[in-house]
């Protein structure tokens, strides 16, 4: 009778992992090994000898030095492996032979803290993938081989505090600076913050007299990177400059005291104008939200040995002040030694204008570590919204707009959480090692329900 196994597509080894993404955490004082699980699975149409079945963590970096490497600059790409674990799974010297079905292993690896973030930038890649091997005896058959690929993200420590105890820790960062004719602060509510998100910035300003005008303001994300080749002591530094759009503003300042909004279209040249020219006959206090570019643009913070990528917020606050110079009539001696004033024409205004700089130090994540708190729908919302519209479109709820690789990870997560038999009880069974398993459905939810009397 023949043997009905499903269809896994063209390889009949794949690797099933239970979380494709790995976050490790960062913090100096986190020593704690992460821990990955999987399923190895092996589908026979018939019978086969394998010697041994194993499967190995690897993690490669690959820089790209445009200048050259080496004596002439001849080589323009450096590889290195960074990180490897390998388990042999199951083995047998004088081979075995498997029935014909399923087989599955599961595996786990360990990830330190300490080991280094996927990176993905133009010149400087660190990625890290599963590499599965069956050794068949027959020379027939050659060895198989299957590759998962395998994402390892850094948070921050600071940001996953103020989650876990937003009561006592504030992560806001401001700055103030002060001159004859106004204090200004700026407050930037979270440091650390996704690419491709929303970032809110609050200003203040408080004028010191009349005739104060706000012609522009600035806001720029500096992103610098630096380059390290240790072996023959090489060094290369570039910058870049994103300008951000502002998506809504908002007035901070308390309605008793009657401070009338400024119109959308003056907040909006603000941020795109350089002559704005806005009447500060009170108090400007706004709360401004705007838009980081995505992780195409812009690469997430991280500090290695052969990379270094910083960023800074660059807020640029220009003003205007209008003064009447007071003029003092011009006197001439006549020959009755008397003063007699002469004619003065009327004094015209003078504009100063002066230009506030501040920066803020400011962290970047990687775009699929988006904060679920930014995300979620009301519940109202939620019952009107499926899985794959929450998940998977390419605008949120708040209407921010989702990069190409966020989308992929989300899809990778729900085809991770599809698989019904990926649970922890699955990872706890060691029997999978060596027994074959059938593909049973599982029992109706009623049987394991019982209803009390």
């Amino acid at each position: 009778m023949p043997v009905v196994v499903p269809f896994f597509g063209s390889n009949p080894l794949s690797i099933v992992l239970a979380e494709p993404v790995v976050m490790i955490n960062d913090c100096p004082d986190d020593t704690i090994a992460h821990t990955l699980h999987g399923i190895l699975e092996y589908v026979l149409t018939k019978p086969t000898t394998v010697t041994q079945i194993s499967i190995k963590l690897v993690g490669k970096l690959r820089m790209m030095w445009p200048d050259g490497l080496g004596r002439g600059g001849s080589r323009t790409l450096h590889d290195k492996v960074l990180h490897e674990q390998k388990h042999v799974l199951q083995s047998w010297p004088e081979g075995q032979l498997l029935e014909p079905g399923l087989h599955r292993w599961t595996f786990d690896f360990f990830i330190p803290s300490e080991i280094i973030e996927t990176i993905e930038d133009n010149y400087t890649q660190v990625y890290y993938y599963l590499s599965a091997a069956v050794r068949r005896v027959t020379t027939f058959q050659p060895n198989l081989r299957s590759r998962q690929n395998l994402l390892i993200l850094r948070t921050h420590s600071l940001a996953g505090q103020a989650l876990m105890r937003p009561m006592l820790i504030d992560t806001s960062t401001s700055v103030q600076r002060t001159i004859d004719e106004c204090d200004v602060t700026a407050c930037l509510e979270k440091p650390a913050t996704s690419s491709g998100t929303q970032i809110p910035i609050t200003v203040h300003i408080q004028p010191h007299g009349k005739e104060l005008f706000l012609e522009a303001i600035s806001v720029i994300v500096t992103e610098r990177r630096t380059y390290r080749f240790l072996g023959d002591q090489m060094q290369r530094t570039d910058e870049n400059n994103f300008k951000l759009t502002l998506i809504s503003g908002t007035n901070m300042a308390d309605p008793a005291f009657g401070i009338q909004d400024v119109p959308e279209t003056q907040l909006r040249k603000l941020l795109t104008a350089k002559n704005a020219h806005v009447a500060m006959n009170a108090p400007f206090q706004y709360r401004l939200i705007l838009a980081l570019p995505c992780c195409p643009h812009l690469n997430h913070s991280t500090q290695c040995p052969f990379i270094s990528i910083t960023h800074h917020l660059h807020i640029e606050i220009d003003v205007s002040h209008c003064t009447i110079p007071t003029s003092s009539p011009s006197l001439t001696p006549s020959s009755s030694f008397s003063f007699l004033p002469s004619t003065a024409s009327p004094a015209s205004p003078v504009e100063s204008r002066k230009v506030l700089h501040m920066e803020l130090p400011l962290t970047v994540l990687d775009c699929r570590l988006k904060e679920d708190a930014n995300f979620l729908p009301t519940y109202a919302e939620a019952l009107t919204m499926s899985n794959s519209d929450v998940m998977g479109s390419p605008e949120s709820a708040a209407g921010i707009f989702r990069c190409p690789c966020y989308l992929d990870y989300c899809k990778n997560r729900r085809n991770a959480n599809q698989w019904p038999d990926i649970n922890p009880e699955n990872f706890r069974n060691r029997s999978l090692h060596t027994n074959r398993i059938s593909l049973n459905e599982p029992p109706p939810y009623d049987d394991g329900v019982r209803i009390p009397p």
